[in-house]
């Protein structure tokens, strides 16, 4: 399964500590090459010292727009649960351009109250 029609994100770290979850537009752009950027925090010139890709969850079945997460896999996996669960939906979660995990079911979910079908 393809990416949907998104951005993606990357996120970078900058040689102050900080970290930022930029677009990532081009093979040109700062985020891909290394290379000086500016940190808006303290106001000066910075160096991105590492990159890696965003996490995204992006819901199948409703209009929902994508949630970006940065590095933090599991609380991608949580919400994208989590919306699953309440909705009854499913929610792609992707890692830059690829496909990590769908959560939820083609299917009709068994809710809480619900008599199992057997």
């Amino acid at each position: 399964m393809k990416a949907p029609r998104m951005i993606p994100h990357i996120t970078v770290t900058y040689s102050c500590g900080c970290y930022a979850n930029l677009p990532l537009m081009t093979r040109d752009s700062p985020t891909n090459a290394p290379g000086d950027s500016y940190c808006g925090k303290h106001g000066q010139e910075v160096t991105v010292i590492a990159r890696t890709d965003s996490y995204v969850i992006r819901c199948l079945d409703c209009r929902m727009r994508p949630r970006y997460y940065g590095a933090a896999r599991m609380t991608a996996l949580v919400y994208a649960s989590k919306h699953s669960v309440r909705r009854a939906h499913r929610v792609a979660v992707y890692c830059g351009p690829d496909l990590v995990e769908i959560t939820g079911q083609t299917t009709r979910q068994l809710m809480l109250g619900d008599d199992p079908p057997f």
